[in-house]
C-alpha cells in the first residue's frame, strides 16, 4: 500500500488521480468517508493489479491529497487522546482496513512517508510488524 502522502514512488499514477471516478481505488477513496466525518472507510477496493505496474504486486495506490487527509486523522489522535468516540473510530481506520484485506492477501506491506504524524503513528499501533527509519542523530520517538 502506498500512504507517502506526496507518492514519490509511483511514476506515472496521475492517471489514477485524474479520473474521476477512476477503476482503481486510491488511499483517497478508502478514506473518503473520514474525510466527510464519517467514522468508517469504504473497503470495495479494486487494487492495481501487479501486472500493471512495476512493483509486481497488487498495489492500493496513493493519492496526493492523502497529506490533507492527515490532517483529519490528526484532529482524530486529539480526540482519542480525551477519549472521544468518535476520535477512537476515526484512528481505527487501519484496523478496519487490514481486516478488510486478509481474506485476499498473506502480507500487507504498507509504504509510509518519513514523518512520525497520524498516518505514520496509526501504522505503527495497527500492525504488529514495522521497519521505521531514522536519520543518524535524530532522537528516537517515544510512545
Amino acid at each position: 500500500m502506498q500512504f507517502d502522502p506526496v507518492d514519490h514512488g509511483r511514476r506515472g499514477s496521475a492517471e489514477l488521480y485524474l479520473e474521476e471516478p477512476s477503476e482503481i481505488t486510491t488511499i483517497r477513496d478508502v478514506l473518503r468517508p473520514i474525510e466527510d466525518g464519517d467514522s468508517t472507510i469504504d473497503v470495495n477496493l479494486s487494487v492495481l493489479p501487479a501486472n500493471r505496474n512495476r512493483f509486481n504486486v497488487d498495489l492500493l495506490a496513493g493519492h496526493p491529497h492523502f497529506a490533507i487527509i492527515e490532517d483529519r486523522l490528526s484532529a482524530a489522535w486529539q480526540q482519542l487522546r480525551a477519549r472521544d468516540t468518535q476520535g477512537f473510530r476515526q484512528t481505527n481506520w487501519n484496523n478496519l482496513l487490514r481486516n478488510a484485506l486478509h481474506d485476499r492477501y498473506d502480507l500487507a506491506m504498507y509504504d509510509l512517508g518519513p514523518s512520525l504524524g497520524s498516518i505514520s503513528q496509526n501504522n505503527r499501533y495497527a500492525n504488529t510488524l514495522y521497519v521505521l527509519t531514522l536519520i543518524v542523530g535524530s532522537p528516537l520517538p517515544r510512545s
